[in-house]
């Protein structure tokens, strides 16, 4: 028996019993699909957090100080202030920019409306390093951070709550009584899984207009900005040597963004295998309910198979029709499956607003997986119905 003829039979005997076929097929209906949209979901989810994260800056470490805790014996906790930084700067050519970023809880007041927020106190580069966009006017230059001048950047709600919703460039805004002059409007942060709830209400000056008024002269963080990805292991080794030499062992930590994305890269890994895992259990469920029907197939078909042997039909011939059978419910349910959860994961998508990412490796390895499961589990039934004695079968009723 040919393969095109075993394809025959198998879907003549499919039919002949569709509703009980149909319900076998299900669960590798719900297997293959829950595989491809679990897979898809949490490479979507992946996506999605690595973008938020590499939209905080490209190429970026932040340096900043270590807490005091009881295993290492500072008497004071070390900080970095101005000529620090600019040492850091000076220390590698692979380093394109610097700025520190000093925040304080401040009172902003405008005409005779007022509200409490975050100042942020930093350098002219701060804007293009951490990719924030200006709607309205331009983010303060490096002259007037040299002169610490008065001058601030306000995120989006500012203008709303303080200026009526009109344009504010050019305008005075007091900051703990002290008057400033708006240069630009940020555009407003949408949020996501690392939003800052305080991202649109903040506002942003020259760091050192702000040590100017606050009369101190320490950075809280300061962020460096590698000239390319490769060079940022070097630069992070040259920054922790200058460190090193101007404060001594273990008083600062650098971290870059690349090692952020490293452990979530590697955390939502795990999720998405673990929870695959998982989901491939209702593929061997299938399989099962595949074995299960095709035993009862062989018992209510065994004075067919009698009948073919008496006519000639050989071993492998029984065996590779079942076998035949068995996969093409499989192959079908599997095939279905895809489609279901492609469409299961169109919806979620829309719903949890994630990049749909259907990767073709998840569906070619969930379809060779559930017709793996239909050769695994039908070989028995088709080993079965091959080894059934010709004579016993005729006689069976």
């Amino acid at each position: 028996m040919n393969l095109k003829e075993s394809l025959r039979v198998a879907l003549d005997s499919i039919w002949a019993n569709r509703l009980r076929a149909f319900l076998t097929m299900l669960g590798i209906v719900i297997g293959v699909a829950a595989v491809i949209a679990v897979v898809a979901i949490a490479q979507g989810g992946q996506a999605m957090i690595l973008g938020e994260i590499e939209g905080l800056g490209s190429n970026l470490l932040w340096v900043f100080p270590q807490d005091l805790n009881e295993s290492l014996h500072w008497e004071r906790m070390e900080w970095m202030e101005t000529r620090d930084m600019e040492a850091l700067q000076a220390s590698s050519p692979y380093i394109a920019a610097v700025t520190p970023e000093n925040m304080r809880t401040v009172t902003l007041k405008a005409g005779t409306t007022s509200k409490t927020t975050s100042a942020s106190g930093v350098s002219h580069s701060f804007a293009d390093m951490r990719n924030l966009s200006i709607s309205q006017g331009r983010f303060f230059t490096r002259e007037e951070e040299k002169g610490s001048r008065r001058v601030a950047v306000v995120a989006s709600n500012v203008p709303k709550d303080l200026f009526d919703g009109r344009n504010p460039v050019g305008e005075a805004l007091y900051m703990d009584g002290i008057r400033f002059t708006v240069t630009g409007v940020l555009e407003e942060d949408e949020g996501g899984m690392f939003a800052d709830r305080t991202a649109n209400d903040r506002i942003y000056v020259p760091y050192t207009a702000l040590h100017r008024l606050l009369g101190e002269k320490r950075l809280d963080v300061v962020f460096i900005q590698a000239m390319t990805p490769e060079s940022m292991p070097e630069v992070k080794e040259v920054i922790l040597e200058v460190l090193e030499k101007r404060f001594g062992e273990d008083r600062f930590a650098v971290q870059s963004l690349n090692e952020v994305i490293a452990v979530a890269q590697s955390v939502t890994g795990i999720m998405t295998n673990v929870v695959a895992g998982i989901a491939a259990v209702a593929l061997l469920v299938g399989g099962i309910g595949i074995m299960n029907i095709m035993l009862v197939s062989v018992t209510e078909r065994t004075r067919e198979i009698g009948i073919r042997k008496a006519l000639g039909a050989r071993r492998r011939d029984l065996l590779y029709q079942f076998l035949v059978e068995a996969v093409v419910l499989s192959g079908v349910g599997g095939l279905v499956g895809i489609v279901v959860g492609g469409g299961l994961v169109s919806v979620v998508a829309r719903l949890a607003r994630l990049p749909s990412l259907i990767s073709v490796q998840s569906v070619v390895l969930a379809f060779l997986f559930a017709a793996g499961v239909g050769v695994l589990f039908g070989v028995y039934p088709a080993s079965k119905a091959a080894k059934m004695d010709p004579i016993d079968a005729l006689r069976y009723e």
